[in-house]
């Protein structure tokens, strides 16, 4: 039986780039043999933690490189829940060399393990094609309905408070350029380290990511997939150049990512 539930789906950004890559560089296959670690880790938990992510119905799926998050959307708080979950993996993932993109949205949905279908999953597949860049694109219907059934000790401005933290306009998706849509900010997210200091460090970390990554796309004679590469990375560094003027503006010059 379907249900009404929010379901995020993500993918890593290039991974079949990178798997050819691996065949040659036994340093870029140990990072994708961890990172794939760590996301089977990730649905270990979810399926042995009986008294919590089952508790409040949380379903988990790895599918190779993509991931299925999937919340009750008539359950108390679940919207920030997804969106705080879908946070925490991509910082984790960013520390670890790769980046995601993805859709969450809301809608019916047969999600059961492994086994997972629906016209909600359809919608967050389409949604994570259209995202281009390397973003989380955010149906305002999940923001919608998370004010709907918000966290049990909250107000409905206190839940809109604790949404936005987790969410920033950007620009429209393909063929919509013009009309905004919400992404998942989550390199904004300071308070979730345990010191501010590791928070700077995978600052300087992703800036090292994003320049080599860049300048790797150079070394591909297909010009059109090269300028494809590079155009996520140019949008990506301005996301992380918004996020650090924003956060610490201190560090702005030192930091700010500039292509010649």
């Amino acid at each position: 039986m379907y249900e009404m539930r929010y379901v995020a789906f993500i993918d890593i950004l290039g991974f079949k780039n990178k798997v050819y890559k691996s065949v040659y560089d036994s340093s870029e296959l140990h990072r994708i043999e961890n990172v794939l670690k760590y996301i089977q880790e990730l649905k270990k938990q979810n399926d042995e933690d009986s008294y919590s992510s089952k508790y409040v119905g949380r379903e988990f799926s790895m599918f190779s490189d993509s991931i299925v998050i999937s919340y009750p959307a008539y359950g108390q708080g679940n919207a920030f829940n997804i969106l705080i979950d879908l946070a925490h993996i991509c910082l984790e993932i960013l520390a670890k060399g790769f980046i995601l993109r993805g859709g969450i949205t809301i809608g019916k949905l047969f999600h059961k393990d492994v086994v997972c279908f629906g016209p909600a999953m359809n919608m967050a597949v389409e949604m994570e094609k259209n995202a281009k860049y390397p973003r989380i694109i955010v149906d305002q219907n999940v923001l919608s309905n998370g004010l709907r059934y918000r966290g049990i000790a909250n107000n409905i401005s206190e839940e809109k408070d604790f949404l936005s933290i987790l969410v920033k306009q950007d620009r429209g998706i393909i063929g919509n350029d013009s009309i905004p849509v919400y992404i998942l900010d989550y390199l904004s997210l300071f308070n979730e380290f345990d010191d501010f200091s590791y928070y700077i460090m995978l600052m300087e970390e992703t800036r090292n990511f994003i320049i080599t990554e860049f300048g790797n796309a150079f070394l591909i004679n297909d010009l059109d997939k090269r300028n494809n590469i590079q155009e996520k990375y140019v949008w990506f560094a301005n996301y992380y150049n918004r996020t650090i003027k924003n956060i610490i503006p201190n560090y702005y010059e030192q930091y700010e990512i500039k292509f010649e």
